[in-house]
């Protein structure tokens, strides 16, 4: 597997497959100082985290196979995609689709994405139920249950996750703050045509219509008491 993964590697690079490569120049990371950039005869091979040159003993002068400096390259990568999934996961909560898109982003290999996204769901930084739990319930003061499920499956969280999680949501009083914010907002309307105008918000908002039905008659019903 490494004698492909380094075949892969040098032909990107545009670097003869050689037994031998020898080290001529280390250089720091301009943006990353815990980068090394690595350069052989023929140029720059690749960047490798400062603990993955120390622990591998990569030197000015040294000889290497492709084989070994491509093991170094492949440990550093997963190094790399785990530490990019972490500080992208620092901001806020994600699903697992999208730290795998960010790393993707970044060029990073499938099996460097696969690692990351294992060790951090060992670590319980990644739990798609929780974010969809917490990501619905975010929605749930603005927006239906379909829509909430749309949103959900946009950020790659399976079917059976999303139905479990939106199945308890209690969505009576969104839909009635929803109904009354509609209602003084078409306020000067006929009856008729606010009635419609609610609806059609409410449906493209991703609420039920039995909610609606309810919200709306309980919101006319509190209009007609302020106006007596």
């Amino acid at each position: 597997i490494c004698q492909i993964y380094a075949q892969i590697l040098f032909s990107r690079r545009k670097i003869r497959y050689n037994k031998a490569m020898k080290i001529t120049e280390l250089k720091e990371g301009q943006k990353n100082k815990q980068r090394v950039n690595v350069y052989t005869e023929e140029g720059f091979l690749c960047a490798l985290y400062l603990d993955t040159i120390v622990r591998y003993q990569i030197g000015v002068g040294k000889e290497f196979s492709p084989e070994e400096l491509c093991a170094a390259q492949r440990e550093d990568e997963r190094q790399f995609a785990f530490e990019t999934a972490l500080q992208y996961l620092s901001y806020k909560m994600r699903s697992k689709n999208e730290v795998a898109a960010k790393l993707k982003s970044k060029k990073i290999s499938q099996e460097g994405i696969c690692y990351a996204l294992q060790k951090l769901t060992d670590l319980h930084y990644l739990d798609d139920r929780e974010y969809a739990k917490l990501y619905a319930q975010e929605l749930s003061a603005r927006f239906g249950k379909l829509v909430i499920e749309q949103k959900l499956y946009q950020k790659g969280i399976d079917r059976q996750t999303v139905q479990e999680v939106t199945a308890g949501l209690e969505q009576r009083d969104a839909a009635l703050q929803c109904a009354q914010k509609l209602a003084n907002k078409y306020r000067g309307e006929e009856l008729q045509k606010r009635r419609q105008k609610i609806f059609r918000s409410m449906l493209a908002k991703g609420f039920g219509f039995e909610e609606i039905k309810q919200a709306v008659a309980q919101t006319e019903e509190q209009m007609h008491d302020e106006e007596c």
